[in-house]
């Protein structure tokens, strides 16, 4: 589960395009659930990442699974990988790994133990 300490500062270090890099991971896929995409959206707006949209947010967190999913073979080389992309868009290391954690318990929580949940 995400930590609820506060993630001070990323709002402020974050461009209002950050996600727009994550969207770069993929496309949410046609069966979404409006309900895990409630709770994702949740994570995002706790963790103050700006978006200029619920659905590129969405977009964003199955993305973060299709790589996952994609790199599974090598987890911590994926997972470093994602949190670099993530970082280089402008998030700090503790918001984008609690995105990233986020995005896997809500659209792939099979996927947990490869990230260290």
């Amino acid at each position: 589960m995400l930590s609820r300490r506060p993630t001070r500062a990323i709002a402020t270090s974050v461009g209002a395009g950050a996600l727009v890099a994550a969207m770069a991971f993929g496309i949410a896929p046609a069966h979404a659930d409006p309900a895990d995409d409630a709770r994702f959206l949740d994570i995002v707006k706790q963790l103050n990442v700006p978006m200029e949209s619920p659905e590129q947010a969405v977009q964003a967190g199955h993305g973060i699974c299709d790589k996952v999913a994609a790199g599974k073979i090598e987890p911590a080389r994926t997972v470093r990988s994602i949190l670099g992309q993530l970082t280089a868009s402008g998030l700090q290391k503790g918001g984008a790994v609690n995105l990233i954690w986020g995005a896997v318990d809500v659209y792939c929580p099979q996927y947990r133990s490869l990230v260290g949940r």
